[in-house]
């Protein structure tokens, strides 16, 4: 994924005028322990959404223009999202090397920022950080967490108390935040203040349970979860995959698993009847490499598909 140096930007920002549900904005925010760092982008339209010409760029610390920015690639179907990881895989890795979280690693559309590069890469934020989708080649915005150049909060947003080391809380550090459901457009203009108990819920550090899909009125036609009940969600992974072997995760039980490729044609069925399961592994070392899509259907009889890429 390229990474553009905004050097060009000011505070004197072109802005896109403000409406309802017409752009992408930032529906979920995940700053955990380590390197548990995410994103996730939301389309509130009822038509698909090119990526192409949008990037997520932070600002750092209390810097007045952002540091380099990752552009964003992809289309986002009606009403769904795209989830943005930092890329830290490796399972030796220690330190600031420390690999993101399996759970975190399912949940990812894309994994970006791999090298540390002094922390200018947009997915290094760690709390204080402003972070935003801009576009143009950064001359408006598209949406902005937390609030630039805020010198008057410097380490945070949302302060909430003190630990019993005395030192400083905010809601913006070691939490998931989750954007409100009647959030339907993002932050277009550069705000005099940011409190993020406004417009997002905030969660437990390293809550990823959320991650992968996004409640909104926007879409008319969407049912808000009860309180109470579970959605069903689907993770598959590694993708690309390049030994053939497929982890499925979901939080609830499946029934069955089907794998159908780009012609439609199914490669594949398991069958769990008898003995349930929510996480297991597909071996498909014997078909051809290429894009191939895995729908799960739960006890409940609801469908949920996702793709994955063989590389061999």
């Amino acid at each position: 994924m390229k990474k553009l140096l905004l050097s060009i930007i000011t505070t004197s920002f072109v802005t896109i005028g403000f409406s309802q549900c017409t752009d992408l904005f930032i529906s979920e925010y995940v700053e955990g322990w380590s390197n548990n760092k995410a994103i996730e982008i939301y389309n509130p339209m009822a038509t698909a959404a090119s990526m192409s010409g949008y990037d997520l760029v932070r600002f750092r610390n209390q810097d007045a223009t952002p540091s380099n920015a990752t552009a964003l690639m992809g289309t986002i179907q009606p009403y769904d999202v795209y989830v943005v990881v930092l890329d830290k895989r490796d399972t030796a890795g220690t330190g600031l090397e420390a690999p993101v979280w399996d759970d975190l690693q399912a949940a990812a559309d894309t994994f970006v920022n791999p090298v540390y590069n002094s922390g200018a890469e947009a997915m290094y934020f760690n709390g204080n950080d402003c972070m935003a989708i801009l576009s143009g080649g950064g001359a408006a915005i598209v949406d902005l967490f937390g609030k630039i150049s805020d010198l008057a909060n410097p380490d945070g947003w949302g302060f909430y108390g003190t630990d019993t080391a005395g030192n400083s809380l905010y809601i913006s550090q070691d939490h998931t935040l989750r954007r409100k459901s009647f959030v339907q457009s993002g932050v277009v203009t550069p705000p005099t203040s940011f409190d993020p108990t406004i417009e997002w819920d905030s969660l437990q550090a390293n809550t990823f349970s959320g991650l992968g899909q996004h409640y909104s009125t926007c879409d008319v036609n969407g049912v808000q979860p009860l309180a109470g009940t579970t959605v069903n969600k689907l993770w598959v992974y590694p993708s690309p995959s390049f030994d053939g072997f497929v982890k499925i995760r979901t939080n609830n039980d499946i029934e069955q698993i089907e794998v159908f490729n780009n012609m439609g044609q199914k490669v594949l069925t398991e069958r769990y009847s008898a003995i349930r399961t929510n996480r297991l592994s597909l071996h498909l070392q014997d078909v051809n490499p290429g894009a191939y899509y895995v729908s799960v259907t739960f006890e409940n009889g609801d469908k949920v598909t996702k793709q994955v890429i063989l590389s061999k």
